[in-house]
């Protein structure tokens, strides 16, 4: 039982949130990424403070093609 216990701990400790913000809109995200390509039929990123898993959210990944794109997580 000591083992399960301490597994579980472990779990508790590396988990992540469930939830997350995106607290920029297209503009400040422009001004902050002036080399970043936007896709076509994005004209505008509201701010969202309640990002649950499933749900896309906009990025800018490191894969060196300086693009905004959008992922979902979880």
């Amino acid at each position: 039982m000591a083992g399960g216990a301490g597994r579980r701990r472990k779990e508790r400790e590396t988990a992540m949130c469930g939830r997350f913000t995106l607290t920029v809109d297209l503009d400040e995200l422009a001004a902050a990424f002036p080399w970043l390509t936007i896709p076509v039929g994005v004209e505008e990123l509201q701010p969202r403070y309640n990002i649950a898993p499933t749900q896309p959210v906009a990025v800018v990944p490191n894969d060196g093609q300086n693009r905004l794109d959008f992922f979902v997580w979880g």
